[in-house]
């Protein structure tokens, strides 16, 4: 199932880059004067019953090897945007450091997020930076308990 999700993946990331392709080198290309036709109506891609699952799967997500909090997040079936690991730090207290995941760690994952709390995990995200480890923890655990406050 995994697999047929990275592939799935794979191949939005390979279309999207084609799309992005052609529309830079389009606009390199002298201009022509094109005549307006009528939009075919969008095509329905049927999306598999386990891809639906995955989306709309709430809770838990189990660490594999290899797996960070950036690349978690940015997961279809998770939030679809690296920038939101923050929201996956903050509601698991048995990550000590955001950079330090191991495989088999149960990963809580909301779904009922504010814009508000969105907004606070991708600036903290943005703002992180370098910084010494110890720099890392304190901003870190700044951010879990400023979390922890809104929730109240």
């Amino acid at each position: 199932m995994n697999k047929q999700v990275d592939s799935y993946i794979t191949r939005g990331l390979i279309i999207a880059g084609a799309i992005f392709l052609a529309l830079n080198l389009s606009s390199c290309a002298p201009k022509k004067e094109v005549m307006a036709m009528e939009p075919e109506p969008p095509m329905e891609e049927e999306v598999p019953e386990e891809v639906v699952e995955l989306i709309v799967a709430d809770d838990i997500y189990v660490v594999v090897s290899g797996d960070s909090l950036w690349a978690i997040s940015g997961s279809v079936s998770i939030y679809n945007n690296a920038l939101r690991w923050p929201l996956i730090y903050a509601n698991n207290d048995q990550i000590e450091h955001a950079d330090l995941i191991f495989p088999g760690q149960e990963l809580a994952i909301r779904r009922d997020l504010s814009r508000d709390d969105i907004n606070a995990a991708v600036e903290h995200a943005k703002n992180r930076g370098v910084r010494m480890f110890g720099e890392l923890l304190a901003y870190d655990s700044s951010y879990r308990k400023s979390t922890m406050m809104m929730e109240q």
